[in-house]
């Protein structure tokens, strides 16, 4: 655990609304990146819950994820003066990271970017760890951040990726055609950062609601919506590749969804 002090005030920075993030893929073999990976606003009231983390609580689950997944050890640094974790990294090389970022003019709004992360589990674990300091943020009335996690000898799945309350209980339209036909369009595109292909994408024919998304690489791999819990449960979900794709694919719904109600979309 180590230390670092910044050029501006930490307790200043204000976080962004919720969005759930995503791994992006390696592009021009630049590595693994990370969209929406940011504090939540309102992080500053529970503030005291830091204190517990800045004790080595965060390094401790990052290293304990390291350690069950095969990696090298990791490492967090914070800010002194708020406990904030500036950077959580782990020994690869060269060391793969997460920092937040401090350069005008995105310093205060609480985002987190990475480097050096050339491996899938390795962003995985970052990611991960870092949701889940978030994750001791969040308003009493907001959703936790959703995370992917597993195993290859159970599967893979996303934690906590669910429809947000009240779209569901309308009974209205959520999404027209010209929607569906380009979030399929991203879809494919996400499929191929990864390298996989799309399958299908099916929506709720009444509601236009995301129902289920495929890949073509394994068994009926996809997510489905479970409409009860909400919730987008996985089907032979084998590997993190796969999961990732799928995640994506389910966020990129659920943040138009919840763009649309903050009145940005």
């Amino acid at each position: 655990m180590r230390e670092r002090e910044l050029e501006f005030s930490p307790e200043n920075i204000k976080g962004r609304q919720y969005r759930v993030p995503t791994i992006t893929g390696e592009g021009s073999g630049f590595g693994f990146t990370f969209d929406n990976l940011h504090l939540p606003i309102g992080w500053q009231e529970k503030i005291s819950k830091v204190t517990a983390v800045r004790n080595g609580g965060l390094e401790n689950f990052l290293n304990k994820e390291c350690e069950g997944r095969g990696l090298p050890p990791g490492e967090v640094v914070y800010d002194p003066k708020t406990g904030l974790p500036l950077e959580l990294s782990v020994e690869t090389d060269p060391t793969s990271k997460i920092s937040l970022i401090t350069e005008f003019p995105d310093r205060e709004k609480g985002l987190y970017r990475g480097e050096n992360v050339n491996q899938l589990m390795v962003a995985i674990v970052l990611q991960r760890s870092l949701i889940g300091f978030f994750n001791l943020f969040k308003a009493d009335n907001q959703m936790f951040i959703p995370y992917i996690d597993g195993s290859d000898e159970y599967g893979y799945y996303s934690r906590f990726l669910q429809l947000p309350e009240g779209f569901l209980e309308t009974g209205t339209i959520i999404t027209d055609a010209n929607y569906q036909a380009s979030l399929a369009l991203l879809a494919k595109d996400i499929a191929s950062q990864f390298g996989l292909t799309l399958k299908g994408i099916w929506f709720d024919k009444q509601m236009g609601i995301l129902g289920s998304v495929d890949v073509l690489e394994g068994d009926a791999c996809g997510y489905d919506l479970d409409e009860r819990s909400r919730r987008y449960e996985p089907h032979n979900v084998d590997t993190p590749y796969q999961a990732v794709v799928l995640h994506g694919v389910v966020a990129s719904f659920i943040n138009h969804l919840l763009r649309s109600k903050d009145g940005q979309a």
